[in-house]
């Protein structure tokens, strides 16, 4: 099992190759669950900075933007979670 791992604008994405066996797949769900928790933390942290910038409305705009990708990389990880659970 191949995993490579990309991370742009505070984005994790995984990507999986090959297959998996019983011993492999433990460890990948033990890296995808950290790597889950890690971005969990960033939208988080997005969050809160939403918050503090409800007055600047580019701020804002921006940080949504990152939120929402922060998001879908947040869904691609728990995706794979599930995939390497089968």
């Amino acid at each position: 099992m191949e995993v490579t791992a990309t991370c742009q604008d505070r984005i994790l994405e995984l990507y999986l190759k090959g297959e998996l066996d019983h011993h492999g797949a433990k460890g990948l769900l033990t890296k995808l669950e950290r790597e889950i928790e890690k971005q969990e933390k960033v939208v988080a942290d997005l969050e809160e900075k939403i918050q503090a910038a409800a007055s600047d409305y580019q701020e804002l705009n921006r940080l949504m933007g990152e939120k929402e990708a922060a998001e879908d990389s947040l869904m691609g990880l728990m995706e794979q979670w599930e995939a390497a659970q089968e």
